[in-house]
C-alpha cells in the first residue's frame, strides 16, 4: 500500500507516484493493483484519521533501479509499512 497525501483519486495518484519515481531518478512502469480492472482503493486508519492509499506493482526496473525503490520506498507512513517495496 502506498499513501500519498492528497491524492486519493487514481488518475492523479499515478502520477504522483511517478513524479516521485523520477525524483528518484527510477525509470519504471507503474501499475495499481486491480480487481475487475479497477483500482482498489485501500484505507488505514491512524488515530481517528482515514489515510486512502493503493496498492502498487511497479515493473520495468533496472537492478539498480529495483534496490534503491526498496531502500527509499515513495509516498509516506512507511513506518507503519507503506510504500516499502518488496521483489515480486
Amino acid at each position: 500500500m502506498v499513501i500519498i497525501r492528497g491524492f486519493d483519486e487514481p488518475n492523479g495518484f499515478i502520477k504522483a507516484v511517478e513524479r516521485q519515481l523520477e525524483s528518484l531518478n527510477i525509470l519504471a512502469k507503474v501499475n495499481l493493483t486491480t480487481k475487475s480492472g479497477k483500482p482498489i482503493r485501500r484505507t488505514m486508519k491512524i488515530k481517528g484519521k482515514t489515510l486512502i492509499g493503493f496498492g502498487v506493482e511497479i515493473t520495468e526496473l533496472s537492478e539498480n533501479n529495483s534496490i534503491l525503490l526498496q531502500e527509499q520506498g515513495i509516498g509516506g507512513k512507511h513506518k507503519m509499512g507503506c510504500g516499502v517495496f518488496v521483489p515480486m
